[in-house]
């Protein structure tokens, strides 16, 4: 049976009822998900089925399950295999915050339940209400074009397109760096005393942001680039959202590795959402240089550490 569900039409078709919404289909779809490919080779391509999408889509507060589901396969995906940074490697990557796939590799998916439910403003976490309710608009976006296939035909597959980085205006003046919103471990007078896990890979990456911030330049894309990239023709006015969605969803499905085995198809890929993150993200626009406050930040952050982990940060420059 579990082998006959793990199969890719029926998997298809079973994650699809969580677009239901309903409370007690969605739970009992992520528990038997998680439980069928617990040890399917179908797990790592669990991905294009949309289960993602539709889970964190879900407005439910019965989530256990699904962040049980997402703890078990979020960083076992084919699509991301490649990246070695944990957090980047998750398929979570481009709809949640970096802080919030660490969290839930850090402390499990009951902590991170809590988090996804409440409100939280933290060295660890940064989430609100507000937050999701961005993340469910952003899916539902996405997924405009498949959710009237699915309720005129609800056996329609649904077909896979990455989803664009989903950036939270929460978030714009905050510097995440290792599993740390650095403005608030900085913050001595909230957190006086917030742990910190293995200082030394904390100060190694907190100097790599140090030079990835000296070495920023200002963007040199413009909208008539990206429209082009889109193959979008541009007339009187500029092309609508829905247009530029279509052109994106279009070229996304051709250019995909699933489906295209050209060597150079990865790269337009990766060209294309960059152009729909420009079109679409007022933040994605916002490339600047080198950041002064950024700067500031980063050295009051050596600071607390070399203060509360003197020990560990001995033999390191500066350390004293």
């Amino acid at each position: 049976v579990k082998r006959f569900l793990a199969e890719p039409g029926c998997l298809r078709n079973l994650v699809q009822l969580m677009m239901t919404l309903d409370a007690g289909l969605v739970d009992k779809v992520a528990r038997l998900v998680a439980d069928v490919l617990r040890e399917s080779p179908f797990l790592p391509q669990l991905y294009g089925t949309g289960v993602f999408y539709f889970a964190l889509r879900y407005p439910g507060s019965n989530i256990l399950s699904i962040a049980r589901l997402l703890r078990d396969t979020h960083e076992r995906q084919a699509i991301r295999g490649d990246e070695q940074d944990p957090t980047k490697r998750s398929v979570l990557h481009t709809m949640l915050p970096e802080a919030l796939v660490a969290f839930l590799n850090n402390h499990g998916a009951e902590k991170f339940a809590e988090i996804f439910l409440g409100e939280f403003d933290t060295p660890e976490a940064i989430w609100n209400h507000e937050m999701r309710r961005h993340l469910i608009e952003k899916i539902s976006v996405h997924l405009a074009e498949f959710t009237p296939r699915l309720r005129s035909n609800p056996r329609a597959p649904y077909e896979y397109t990455p989803i664009p980085k989903v950036y939270y205006a929460r978030l714009e003046d905050e510097l995440f760096c290792n599993i740390y919103y650095l403005r608030n471990l900085c913050d001595t007078a909230r957190f006086p005393d917030w742990p910190v896990r293995n200082p030394v890979q904390v100060l190694k990456d907190i100097l790599q942001a140090w030079t990835v911030e000296l070495q920023k330049v200002p963007s040199s894309v413009t909208a008539e680039q990206c429209y082009a990239t889109l193959e979008l023709k541009v007339g009187p006015e500029p092309p609508t959202d829905t247009e530029i969605r279509r052109a994106y969803h279009r070229l996304a499905m051709q250019l995909h590795p699933d489906k295209n085995k050209d060597p150079s198809a990865k790269e337009d890929l990766t060209r294309t959402i960059q152009a729909y993150e420009f079109l679409t993200s007022a933040q994605a626009r916002k490339a600047r240089g080198p950041d002064t406050d950024r700067l500031a930040l980063l050295l009051q952050a050596q600071c607390i550490l070399f203060a509360r982990c003197k020990e560990e940060l001995a033999p390191f420059k500066y350390a004293g």
